[in-house]
Protein backbone atom coordinates (compact mmCIF):
# COMPACT_ATOMS: atom_id res chain seq x y z
CA UNK A 1 0.00 0.00 0.00
CA UNK A 2 3.13 2.34 0.55
CA UNK A 3 3.61 2.70 -2.73
CA UNK A 4 0.49 4.32 -4.20
CA UNK A 5 1.74 7.64 -3.42
CA UNK A 6 4.06 7.24 -5.68
CA UNK A 7 4.83 10.85 -8.43
CA UNK A 8 4.15 10.42 -11.92
CA UNK A 9 7.75 10.37 -12.36
CA UNK A 10 8.47 7.39 -10.19
CA UNK A 11 5.59 5.64 -11.66
CA UNK A 12 7.00 5.88 -15.23
CA UNK A 13 10.68 5.17 -13.72
CA UNK A 14 9.21 1.86 -12.67
CA UNK A 15 7.45 0.52 -15.55
CA UNK A 16 9.70 2.08 -17.79
CA UNK A 17 12.92 0.00 -16.06
CA UNK A 18 10.68 -3.20 -16.23
CA UNK A 19 9.86 -2.47 -19.97
CA UNK A 20 13.90 -2.30 -20.35
CA UNK A 21 14.59 -5.44 -18.61
CA UNK A 22 11.74 -7.71 -20.35
CA UNK A 23 13.20 -6.74 -23.54
CA UNK A 24 16.44 -7.22 -22.47
CA UNK A 25 15.37 -10.77 -21.40
CA UNK A 26 13.51 -11.44 -24.18
CA UNK A 27 16.98 -10.73 -26.42
CA UNK A 28 19.30 -13.21 -24.44
CA UNK A 29 16.68 -16.21 -24.73
CA UNK A 30 16.14 -15.62 -28.49
CA UNK A 31 20.08 -15.61 -28.45
CA UNK A 32 20.04 -19.09 -26.65
CA UNK A 33 17.28 -20.39 -28.63
CA UNK A 34 18.57 -19.22 -32.29
CA UNK A 35 21.60 -21.43 -31.79
CA UNK A 36 19.34 -24.82 -31.92
CA UNK A 37 17.71 -23.75 -34.64
CA UNK A 38 20.74 -22.95 -36.84
CA UNK A 39 21.45 -26.57 -35.55
CA UNK A 40 18.34 -28.12 -37.20
CA UNK A 41 18.66 -26.88 -40.56
CA UNK A 42 22.14 -27.88 -40.20
CA UNK A 43 21.20 -31.38 -39.55
CA UNK A 44 18.53 -31.56 -42.04
CA UNK A 45 21.44 -30.71 -44.64
CA UNK A 46 23.64 -33.77 -43.53
CA UNK A 47 20.72 -35.77 -43.57
CA UNK A 48 19.96 -34.34 -47.29
CA UNK A 49 23.81 -34.93 -48.11
CA UNK A 50 23.81 -38.84 -47.23
CA UNK A 51 20.58 -39.42 -49.13
CA UNK A 52 22.61 -37.80 -52.24
CA UNK A 53 25.31 -39.84 -51.42
CA UNK A 54 23.84 -43.20 -51.16
CA UNK A 55 22.33 -42.29 -54.48
CA UNK A 56 25.44 -41.39 -56.49
CA UNK A 57 26.54 -44.56 -55.09
CA UNK A 58 23.79 -46.69 -56.50
CA UNK A 59 24.52 -44.52 -59.40
CA UNK A 60 28.02 -45.61 -59.69
CA UNK A 61 27.02 -49.30 -59.20
CA UNK A 62 24.71 -49.61 -62.23
CA UNK A 63 27.61 -47.69 -64.19
CA UNK A 64 29.91 -49.85 -63.34
CA UNK A 65 27.96 -53.23 -65.00
CA UNK A 66 26.69 -51.34 -67.71
CA UNK A 67 30.53 -50.63 -68.69
CA UNK A 68 30.84 -54.01 -67.99
CA UNK A 69 28.06 -55.01 -70.36
CA UNK A 70 29.51 -52.73 -72.99
CA UNK A 71 32.91 -54.50 -72.79
CA UNK A 72 31.25 -58.03 -73.30
CA UNK A 73 29.44 -56.48 -76.26
CA UNK A 74 32.54 -54.72 -77.68
CA UNK A 75 34.24 -58.22 -77.86
CA UNK A 76 31.42 -60.01 -79.04
CA UNK A 77 31.19 -57.68 -82.12
CA UNK A 78 35.10 -57.62 -82.69
CA UNK A 79 35.02 -61.98 -83.21
CA UNK A 80 31.88 -61.69 -85.15
CA UNK A 81 33.96 -59.08 -87.58
CA UNK A 82 37.02 -61.78 -87.25
CA UNK A 83 34.21 -64.71 -89.06
CA UNK A 84 33.14 -62.48 -91.42
CA UNK A 85 36.73 -61.30 -92.60
CA UNK A 86 37.04 -65.35 -92.97
CA UNK A 87 34.26 -65.94 -94.70
CA UNK A 88 34.94 -63.18 -97.16
CA UNK A 89 38.13 -65.18 -98.64
CA UNK A 90 35.98 -67.87 -98.76
CA UNK A 91 32.81 -66.17 -101.12
CA UNK A 92 33.18 -65.69 -104.79
CA UNK A 93 29.97 -64.44 -105.57
CA UNK A 94 29.39 -60.61 -105.30
CA UNK A 95 26.03 -60.69 -103.61
CA UNK A 96 27.12 -62.85 -100.61
CA UNK A 97 30.08 -60.85 -100.49
CA UNK A 98 28.51 -57.59 -100.29
CA UNK A 99 26.22 -58.51 -97.73
CA UNK A 100 29.19 -60.05 -95.10
CA UNK A 101 30.73 -56.43 -96.03
CA UNK A 102 28.03 -54.59 -94.83
CA UNK A 103 27.22 -56.73 -92.05
CA UNK A 104 31.67 -56.25 -90.55
CA UNK A 105 30.78 -52.42 -91.64
CA UNK A 106 27.29 -52.18 -89.40
CA UNK A 107 29.21 -54.24 -86.46
CA UNK A 108 32.44 -51.49 -86.50
CA UNK A 109 29.77 -49.21 -86.66
CA UNK A 110 28.34 -51.09 -83.25
CA UNK A 111 31.69 -51.04 -81.76
CA UNK A 112 31.91 -46.86 -82.19
CA UNK A 113 28.73 -46.24 -80.60
CA UNK A 114 29.40 -48.88 -77.43
CA UNK A 115 32.74 -47.00 -77.25
CA UNK A 116 30.96 -43.73 -77.42
CA UNK A 117 28.35 -44.91 -74.43
CA UNK A 118 31.54 -45.85 -72.55
CA UNK A 119 32.88 -42.47 -72.30
CA UNK A 120 29.62 -40.93 -71.59
CA UNK A 121 29.13 -43.60 -68.62
CA UNK A 122 32.98 -42.52 -67.23
CA UNK A 123 32.57 -38.56 -67.93
CA UNK A 124 29.37 -38.95 -66.28
CA UNK A 125 30.93 -40.52 -63.31
CA UNK A 126 29.68 -39.61 -59.87
CA UNK A 127 33.33 -40.37 -57.92
CA UNK A 128 34.12 -36.57 -57.97
CA UNK A 129 30.49 -35.16 -56.88
CA UNK A 130 30.82 -38.54 -54.23
CA UNK A 131 34.08 -36.60 -53.11
CA UNK A 132 32.49 -33.08 -53.07
CA UNK A 133 29.46 -34.53 -51.11
CA UNK A 134 31.83 -35.74 -48.56
CA UNK A 135 33.89 -32.68 -48.31
CA UNK A 136 30.07 -30.69 -47.76
CA UNK A 137 29.36 -33.46 -45.07
CA UNK A 138 32.27 -33.07 -43.17
CA UNK A 139 31.90 -29.21 -43.31
CA UNK A 140 28.79 -29.50 -41.89
CA UNK A 141 29.63 -31.60 -39.48
CA UNK A 142 32.65 -29.23 -37.78
CA UNK A 143 30.07 -26.35 -38.14
CA UNK A 144 28.07 -28.32 -35.59
CA UNK A 145 30.92 -28.79 -33.09
CA UNK A 146 31.56 -25.74 -33.56
CA UNK A 147 27.49 -24.61 -32.66
CA UNK A 148 27.29 -26.61 -29.89
CA UNK A 149 30.54 -25.07 -28.16
CA UNK A 150 29.09 -21.57 -28.86
CA UNK A 151 25.82 -22.31 -27.72
CA UNK A 152 27.78 -23.80 -24.28
CA UNK A 153 29.63 -20.34 -24.04
CA UNK A 154 26.31 -18.19 -25.08
CA UNK A 155 24.48 -19.85 -22.26
CA UNK A 156 27.17 -19.71 -19.64
CA UNK A 157 27.61 -15.74 -20.55
CA UNK A 158 24.02 -14.81 -19.88
CA UNK A 159 23.11 -17.46 -16.98
CA UNK A 160 24.63 -14.19 -15.07
CA UNK A 161 22.81 -11.62 -16.88
CA UNK A 162 19.19 -13.26 -16.34
CA UNK A 163 19.75 -13.95 -12.85
CA UNK A 164 20.66 -10.13 -12.73
CA UNK A 165 17.83 -9.23 -14.67
CA UNK A 166 15.54 -11.49 -12.97
CA UNK A 167 16.43 -10.40 -9.47
CA UNK A 168 16.26 -6.22 -10.50
CA UNK A 169 13.04 -6.98 -12.09
CA UNK A 170 11.51 -9.03 -9.24
CA UNK A 171 12.02 -5.97 -6.73
CA UNK A 172 10.40 -3.37 -9.54
CA UNK A 173 7.39 -5.41 -10.09
CA UNK A 174 6.91 -5.86 -6.41
CA UNK A 175 6.86 -1.70 -6.40
CA UNK A 176 4.78 -1.86 -9.36
CA UNK A 177 2.23 -4.22 -8.30
CA UNK A 178 0.17 -1.80 -6.53
CA UNK A 179 0.07 0.48 -9.23
CA UNK A 180 -2.97 0.80 -11.48
CA UNK A 181 -0.45 2.33 -14.52
CA UNK A 182 1.52 -1.54 -13.97
CA UNK A 183 -2.01 -3.42 -14.63
CA UNK A 184 -2.43 -0.74 -17.52
CA UNK A 185 0.94 -1.41 -18.93
CA UNK A 186 0.61 -5.27 -19.15
CA UNK A 187 -3.04 -5.10 -20.81
CA UNK A 188 -2.05 -2.81 -23.15
CA UNK A 189 1.73 -4.84 -23.95
CA UNK A 190 -1.34 -8.20 -24.26
CA UNK A 191 -3.40 -6.19 -26.89
CA UNK A 192 -0.61 -4.86 -28.77
CA UNK A 193 0.99 -6.89 -31.82
CA UNK A 194 4.84 -5.45 -30.85
CA UNK A 195 4.39 -6.15 -27.45
CA UNK A 196 4.99 -2.87 -26.62
CA UNK A 197 3.37 -1.37 -23.37
CA UNK A 198 5.48 2.05 -23.09
CA UNK A 199 7.11 4.01 -25.23
CA UNK A 200 9.53 6.79 -25.28
CA UNK A 201 8.99 10.28 -27.21
CA UNK A 202 11.79 12.83 -28.72
CA UNK A 203 10.60 15.92 -29.68
CA UNK A 204 6.78 14.75 -30.77
CA UNK A 205 8.09 11.34 -32.43
CA UNK A 206 8.51 7.82 -30.79
CA UNK A 207 11.92 6.24 -30.55
CA UNK A 208 11.02 2.63 -30.45
CA UNK A 209 7.74 3.06 -33.17
CA UNK A 210 8.14 5.41 -37.02
CA UNK A 211 4.91 5.64 -36.94
CA UNK A 212 3.95 7.06 -33.50
CA UNK A 213 4.00 10.80 -33.74
CA UNK A 214 1.94 13.29 -31.07
CA UNK A 215 1.36 17.16 -31.01
CA UNK A 216 3.44 19.46 -29.65
CA UNK A 217 1.20 20.45 -26.60
CA UNK A 218 1.05 16.78 -25.70
CA UNK A 219 4.97 16.76 -25.82
CA UNK A 220 5.16 19.58 -23.28
CA UNK A 221 3.16 18.29 -21.12
CA UNK A 222 4.84 14.93 -21.22
CA UNK A 223 7.69 16.98 -20.00
CA UNK A 224 6.03 18.33 -17.15
CA UNK A 225 5.35 15.52 -16.09
CA UNK A 226 1.97 15.97 -14.14
CA UNK A 227 -0.05 13.39 -15.61
CA UNK A 228 0.28 10.37 -16.70
CA UNK A 229 -0.48 10.47 -20.58
CA UNK A 230 -1.36 7.48 -23.43
CA UNK A 231 -1.30 7.99 -26.75
CA UNK A 232 -4.88 8.34 -28.97
CA UNK A 233 -4.48 5.84 -31.56
CA UNK A 234 -2.30 2.89 -29.78
CA UNK A 235 -3.35 3.61 -25.97
CA UNK A 236 0.68 3.09 -25.29
CA UNK A 237 2.25 4.67 -22.24
CA UNK A 238 4.08 7.24 -22.97
CA UNK A 239 7.29 8.74 -21.53
CA UNK A 240 9.81 11.55 -22.43
CA UNK A 241 13.25 10.66 -23.87
CA UNK A 242 15.31 12.51 -20.89
CA UNK A 243 13.33 10.06 -18.34
CA UNK A 244 13.99 7.17 -20.24
CA UNK A 245 17.78 7.92 -20.99
CA UNK A 246 18.07 8.30 -17.22
CA UNK A 247 16.61 4.62 -16.37
CA UNK A 248 18.18 3.33 -19.34
CA UNK A 249 21.22 4.35 -18.13
CA UNK A 250 20.64 3.38 -14.34
CA UNK A 251 19.85 -0.18 -15.19
CA UNK A 252 22.58 -0.66 -17.35
CA UNK A 253 24.70 -0.11 -14.80
CA UNK A 254 22.87 -1.55 -12.23
CA UNK A 255 23.51 -5.29 -14.95
CA UNK A 256 27.36 -3.53 -15.19
CA UNK A 257 27.66 -3.78 -11.59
Amino acid sequence: MKYKNYTVKKQLKIIYSINILENKLKKIKKKIILIPGIEKKCKIKINNLIIKKKLYKKVLKNNKKKILILYENINNSKEIIKKYKKQIIKIKKDIEYNLIKKEIEYKKLEIKLFKKKIKNYINNNKKEKLKLINKKILDKKKFLNFLKKRQLKVIKKNKIKIKKINKILFFKKKKANSLKIYKLYKLIKKKSKDNIGIVSIYKKMSVNITYLIIPKQKYFKLCLREKILYDDYTGKILIDDILSKKVNNKINKLLKN
